[in-house]
């Protein structure tokens, strides 16, 4: 209605509509934002990687982005954003047989109720999402929730309050099996990596790979950038084929902005007006 300067968090299918509005317009921007669905590596159920992989596969992402997200959006390739995303980054593509053939693989085999089941047990996983942290967070858990059951996981869905979900997932490292999240980016690329460090604050995924590790100690004491950018694709492969994560979307955002200022958004997420000018 023309009152606000700036609004955030514009959905995507709701862009269009802003942008033909007499007084607004929308700005978009590739963020550093990565959306994740988090993997606790500590779970007996999550701790063979063919599993983790067999997750990854199983997400159907090109759907979802065309019913939620406007095809707006890119899936995840890498947890290093640019400009340092390795040069052959790729995202996981959606292969639903070859999801089954890796839990397979893993031991998993479809029980009478078409539940996956290894020794006499289900493989069954509580997911965590917020609503209305992200974009379309609480639908996107949805949809993921309803790929893995195609898969034949049991998945129980749990939606909580940010301020909840926050202070058990963030705060206590204790979010359950699985866990919708995102991470913003300084786009340095070492930050990016240390998301999933075993000793980061944030790392609830418990994920723990020696050689990994030790790439990023290297990492930390090397100055020359192409040998830093060298190290960090070694470290991209490894996350990439032991994934602590599914791997969701490389988050877009959204700004309503009015058509009385000039102003861009920003990938970092700041908004500085003082950067704005009136038309």
């Amino acid at each position: 209605n023309g009152q606000a300067d700036v609004i955030v968090n514009v959905a995507p299918d709701q862009a269009a509509v802003v942008d033909k509005s007499d007084k607004g317009r929308i700005s978009k921007v590739a963020g550093g934002r990565n959306i994740f669905v988090g993997m606790r590596n500590d779970r007996p159920l999550l701790a063979d990687k063919r599993v983790r992989q067999a997750l990854n596969y199983a997400f159907n992402f090109d759907a979802v982005n065309r019913a939620l997200l406007n095809s707006a959006g890119t899936r995840t390739k890498t947890i290093i954003n640019p400009p340092h995303e390795p040069p052959d980054a790729k995202p996981y593509a959606y292969d639903l047989d070859k999801a089954k053939s890796l839990m397979k693989d893993a031991g998993w085999t479809p029980g009478p109720d078409g539940v996956l089941q290894k020794d006499g047990q289900k493989f069954s996983l509580v997911m965590d999402s917020p609503s209305g942290r992200y974009i379309k967070d609480k639908e996107i858990a949805q949809a993921i929730q309803q790929d893995l059951q195609k898969l034949g996981a049991q998945i129980d869905l749990r939606v909580l309050d940010w301020s909840v979900y926050a202070g058990d997932m963030l705060n206590k490292r204790n979010p359950d099996d699985i866990f919708f999240l995102g991470l913003g980016s300084p786009f340095t690329g070492q930050e990016e990596l240390n998301y999933i460090h075993k000793d980061f604050s944030l790392n609830s995924t418990y994920w723990q790979n020696p050689e990994f590790h030790q790439l990023f100690d290297q990492l930390k004491a090397t100055l020359d950038e192409g040998k830093r950018q060298d190290l960090m694709n070694q470290m991209w492969a490894i996350a990439y084929d032991d994934p602590p994560w599914i791997y969701v979307w490389h988050q877009v955002d959204f700004y309503g902005a009015s058509k009385r200022i000039i102003w861009d958004a920003r990938a970092d997420e700041r908004i500085r007006m003082t950067e704005a000018k009136l038309a």
